[in-house]
């Protein structure tokens, strides 16, 4: 039982960085390609 009180807020706390950093990098590559589009707007 000791061990539960232990491993599974730990647990909880690993899956909630992966999801921010999965996340996080979504957002950058939609603003990238969004940036992306813009240049070659203005280049045609």
């Amino acid at each position: 039982m000791e061990i539960l009180r232990i491993l599974l807020p730990l647990f909880l706390i690993c899956i909630l960085a992966v999801y921010l950093i999965n996340s996080s990098k979504k957002k950058a590559r939609y603003k990238s390609n969004k940036d992306k589009q813009k240049n070659e707007n203005y280049m045609s």
